[in-house]
């Protein structure tokens, strides 16, 4: 956003805040900030001083504080429409979009013209559910003023969210053909095209090779490594991710972190999100030493992990929100590792390894569409751990319909799975689907949703769409009502298929190319469940059909099947944890020995 500084009161001030807005357009934030502070200092009240202050604040990824300013500004200032910009800004960035209308829609009453308050309005209205006005808007200011990207990413992000993936793939790479070293845009696209249905698995890769390119452009190396090359000594292992809280990875990486060997591994954690809960301190308490560094920028999260001597870091989010991908395109650690939260490559050549298992990416082909090593394990790649307090897993309703249903992310919804879903639905009659995603809160995007499945002769009262539910056991006794889990493609599901099995619920599963496609079938083959893999969407409706045709679920089956995957290796935590580590341990061998893990 546009910061100006009038100085109305003081010639000196407007020098200062000159001063601080060329520090901030050379992006010297904390260098601006101190030059505003020393105006606020003198004026507490000053509406330009609190306008840059918030602006600042901001890029530094501090909204609380930006929240302060940016609310100061308005009461010094309200017919000021950068101030209320601000405002609606931050109010976002806190995720607060309802209250973001407000003052987007005033600024845009006081600047008709202004793209970026356009811009601003278009994206709250997103926030809120208000579609149509949303897209139109953002078209609006991306006409303005060409070649500004930013309405074109907050599209693309948009049509992502909305399980349009195809649609944001086109409207990303028209912005990287304007600003190619645009690097958030980079990883949007990459994102994107893992669920986009219309790209085959060479073109998504290709996808993901754009980001490489982009990121390995704008980020700097580290240096050089000093670490001791040891092969025997005590390693340095350390974890980045945002989901080191109550996240669906944490499933996933709570049971690794307990059974660690800390004599051989010195475990250090690197947390990207200002969120902490109850499952944060747990994983805290896991670790040798926890870093918070949610407000430190790529560049200095890697002079930090540089400087930690880390041996092994390991990335837990790919291209999901609040990634550090960036951070380890300058390489901080002499070895690095992408395992876990994401379905694909993450396109950066930094990257030595990605850790899977021989049936999410089968040899040869899926090597071809990895920028890292495959290493592959030789069992699932994943060990879950359920709710300690998950329900016994119960019928449902007495006299219920046969239900089927999905409890994945919307962005995941895609063409493809609709018109199977629905096909399903018409060959299988008096039976319901169950949807159930956070954006489905939302009556805008349950319209949006309903209207899809209309098209493929599907109407509402077939369909029950809802929202999240904040309870995590009131999540798990849903699965009551369901089954038949359907999974998702091209994007296939993890968390929502482990937790449907623990719940009674047998999930279908489409046997894709790549990773992101393929988690389920290693999911079933781990879990005994062959027969529930699909080769096709043609086996993937009569898979579900027989389902269908066997009748509501007893307690007794959900039962057998909970006990099945107890049973299974996808809970056995300790050999999971030991096939990684005996991983870590070789990549660490071959860079003391060679220079390199590769």
């Amino acid at each position: 956003m546009k910061v100006g500084a009038k100085g109305r009161t003081d010639p000196r001030m407007a020098a200062k805040l000159n001063e601080a807005i060329e520090l901030h357009r050379k992006g010297q934030a904390e260098k601006a900030l101190v030059l505003v502070r020393r105006v606020l200092e003198k004026a507490p009240g000053h509406p330009e001083a609190n306008q840059i202050a918030s602006v600042l604040h901001l890029q530094l990824n501090r909204p609380e504080q930006a929240l302060y300013h940016a609310e100061r500004a308005v009461g010094a200032d309200p017919n000021n429409a950068r101030n209320h910009m601000a405002l609606g800004m931050t109010r976002v960035s806190l995720n607060d979009d309802a209250g973001a209308v407000e003052p987007y829609q005033r600024a845009v009453a006081l600047l008709p013209d202004d793209p970026e308050a356009v811009a601003g309005l278009g994206s709250a209205y997103v926030g809120v559910g208000r579609y149509e006005e949303a897209e139109a808007l953002l078209k609006k200011a991306a006409a303005m003023r060409p070649r500004w990207v930013d309405p074109l990413l907050a599209l693309g992000t948009h049509y992502m969210n909305s399980a349009r993936a195809d649609e944001a793939v086109e409207t990303l790479r028209a912005l990287l053909q304007i600003d190619p070293r645009h690097l958030p845009a980079a990883d949007s696209l990459a994102l994107a095209a893992s669920y986009a249905g219309s790209l085959t698995p060479e073109e998504a890769f290709e996808c993901h090779r754009v980001f490489g390119r982009c990121a390995r452009s704008v980020m700097r190396p580290a240096g050089a490594h000093t670490n001791t090359r040891e092969p025997g000594r005590r390693i340095r292992l350390a974890y980045v991710s945002a989901e080191l809280r109550n996240h669906s990875n944490s499933y996933f990486m709570r049971p690794i972190l307990s059974n660690h060997d800390r004599e051989r591994f010195e475990i250090v954690l690197y947390h990207t999100s200002r969120h902490q809960d109850a499952v944060t301190e747990q994983l805290r308490g896991m670790a040798d030493r926890w870093v918070d560094c949610d407000q430190l920028t790529p560049p200095q999260l890697a002079q930090r992990i540089h400087q930690d001597r880390v041996d092994i870091l390991v990335e837990l989010t790919g291209h999901f929100a609040r990634n550090r991908l960036a951070t380890m395109a300058a390489r901080p650690a002499p070895v690095q590792v992408t395992y876990l939260g994401y379905g694909n490559t993450t396109g950066l050549d930094t990257i030595d390894a990605r850790i899977i298992d021989r049936v999410t990416d089968p040899e040869p082909w899926a090597d071809a569409l990895a920028t890292e090593r495959l290493i592959r394990l030789d069992r699932c790649f994943l060990a879950f751990r359920p709710d300690d307090d998950a329900p016994e897993p119960g019928a449902g309703e007495p006299g219920r319909a046969f239900t089927f249903g999905s409890f994945n992310d919307i962005k995941k919804i895609a063409p493809g799975t609709v018109r199977a879903w629905s096909r399903i639905l018409k060959e299988c009659p008096g039976s319901r689907l169950l949807l159930k995603t956070s954006e489905l809160g939302k009556a805008a995007m349950r319209d949006l949703l309903a209207a899809r499945f209309a098209e493929h002769g599907v109407g509402p009262e077939r369909l029950w769409l809802t929202g999240r539910i904040e309870s995590d056991r009131g999540h798990l006794a849903l699965y009551d009502e369901m089954d038949c889990a359907l999974d998702t493609f091209p994007y296939a599901g993890t968390t929502t298929t482990c937790q449907a099995m623990w719940q009674g619920v047998p999930t279908v599963t489409l046997e894709g190319r790549a990773h992101a496609g393929r988690v389920g079938v290693s999911l079933m083959r781990a879990t005994g469940q062959d027969d529930m893999i699909a080769p096709d969407e043609d086996a993937y409706v009569r898979l579900a059909c027989a389902a269908f045709a066997r009748g509501v679920r007893p307690a007794s089956e959900r039962l057998a099947l909970r006990e099945r995957v107890r049973r299974s290796e996808l809970l056995d935590h300790a050999g999971l944890t030991r096939a990684l580590e005996a991983v870590y341990a070789d990549l660490w061998t071959r860079w003391c020995e060679k220079g390199s893990a590769r």
